[in-house]
């Protein structure tokens, strides 16, 4: 299996406007235990969390992205209980796009889990499950503007299925490299 990379905006580059997030993103294949839903929640707040870290054999990567550019979508499909969430990042990256490319080639038809930060602070994880993953649906290429310092942005869209409308939240650790 290949290995993803960082995707992080460089110091000094003419970078697009806004304040970067970074979401993390890795394989199912990685994951060796996953935080779960509480069994017996007796909050709400636990009715909606995930708790617990994330163990890999190898570590979440980095895509930054500006969140004015990105959104997260739902729309109820499947049984009365489901949603298929869908978010679209915007991804920066050097090198006529290379490291942006190379990356999302890496994670086609892969099943995933991203961990989301939120702009109020909190962090929901597509593919909150091994059962649930999250899935690349789509990227456009034609999303791919050059700046004049050579960087490149490109939008993908990340689709995934929860039972928590919204999305689950996750207060565990996501660990990083």
């Amino acid at each position: 299996m290949a290995t993803l990379t960082n995707i992080l905006y460089r110091d000094g580059l003419q970078n697009m406007t806004g304040t970067a997030i970074t979401i993390k993103v890795n394989w199912n294949d990685n994951i060796t235990s996953w935080p779960e839903l509480d069994a017996a929640p007796a909050t709400d707040a636990e009715e909606v969390t995930v708790s617990g870290d994330f163990t890999c054999s190898t570590p979440f990567k980095q895509f930054d992205f500006i969140p004015k550019t990105g959104k997260i979508d739902s729309t109820k499909i499947g049984s009365a209980f489901e949603c298929t969430y869908s978010g679209t990042l915007f991804m920066p990256s050097g090198s006529s796009g290379v490291e942006a490319k190379a990356n999302i080639k890496k994670i086609l038809n892969s099943r995933l889990a991203v961990g989301i930060p939120l702009i109020n602070g909190d962090t929901i994880i597509a593919g909150e499950s091994e059962d649930l993953p999250a899935m690349l649906d789509s990227a456009d290429g034609t999303t791919g503007v050059v700046g004049e310092d050579g960087t490149v942005k490109l939008d993908v869209t990340i689709k995934w299925i929860s039972n928590v409308p919204g999305g689950a939240l996750i207060t565990g650790a996501i660990p990083i490299s």
